[in-house]
């Protein structure tokens, strides 16, 4: 069930989720943000509708932060890899090898956490994507 504070147009299904939404009735537009408890904005309206989410551009190895959202691995310089950060419960990223030259971008979980069921590296290919989401028991998935 979701909570609303009394006078409040923030409402919360998750305990370190905040919505707010509000309506701009001069440009005839609802909008909403979604902020963690520490006010950092997760996801950002876009006045052109849908939403606008933090993109990373990668060219060499890399820790993804939790901070990071969607990665854009461009191999064209060489093969490496990505590594997942430490899971959180319903934490998600998408990443995408933007290469063009037949390199591999290898995405690798943190030390003995689960990727897609095994305690092992995933491949991309050129123009291949994967989102992964956490989860305690299953790892990332």
């Amino acid at each position: 069930m979701a909570y609303q504070s009394p006078g409040s147009t923030e409402w919360s299904e998750f305990p370190n989720i905040r919505l707010s939404a509000w309506e701009n009735k001069g440009e005839r537009q609802q909008m909403a943000r979604i902020y963690d408890w520490g006010r950092r904005e997760l996801v950002a309206p876009n006045p052109n509708g849908g939403s606008t989410q933090g993109t990373t551009r990668v060219t060499t190895t890399y820790s993804i932060l939790s901070t990071d959202r969607n990665l854009f691995c461009d191999t064209d310089g060489g093969a490496f890899t990505v590594t997942l950060p430490a899971g959180v419960g319903g934490a998600v990223y998408s990443v995408k090898n933007t290469g063009t030259s037949g390199n591999n971008l290898t995405v690798s979980p943190t030390g003995s956490e689960l990727l897609i069921g095994a305690n092992s590296s995933f491949t991309l290919r050129d123009g291949e994507s994967i989102e992964v989401v956490y989860e305690s028991t299953e790892g990332w998935a």
